[in-house]
């Protein structure tokens, strides 16, 4: 999750650093909020599959998107490699 929130932030850093100015847009800074950030986690035996949402500022909220586990057969690892495809192609609907 903090390499998540690390890449939101850089992006906006980035915004700022190329547009020249100290602060951004309110359209940029709009558009900029409406980015999720995926990420993964494994605990144990589990993959579980979030999405970081800027709410306000520095305030941010994850979504579980789904979780599985991992394979213990070779006939498992296509569960999980479609789930990890399905994930990495997500598309979030504008909110």
């Amino acid at each position: 999750m903090k390499v998540a929130k690390a890449q939101h932030i850089k992006m906006k850093s980035q915004c700022i650093e190329e547009s020249g100015s100290s602060s951004l847009s309110v359209e940029i800074d709009e558009v900029l909020n409406r980015i999720a950030i995926p990420f993964y986690q494994i605990i144990g035996i589990k993959i579980r599959f979030y999405l970081l949402l800027p709410i306000n500022g520095d305030l941010y909220g994850v979504f579980e998107w789904a979780f599985q586990e991992l394979p213990s057969k070779d006939d498992d690892v296509d569960i999980v490699s479609f789930l990890c495809k399905k994930f990495l192609i997500y598309r979030v609907g504008v909110f």
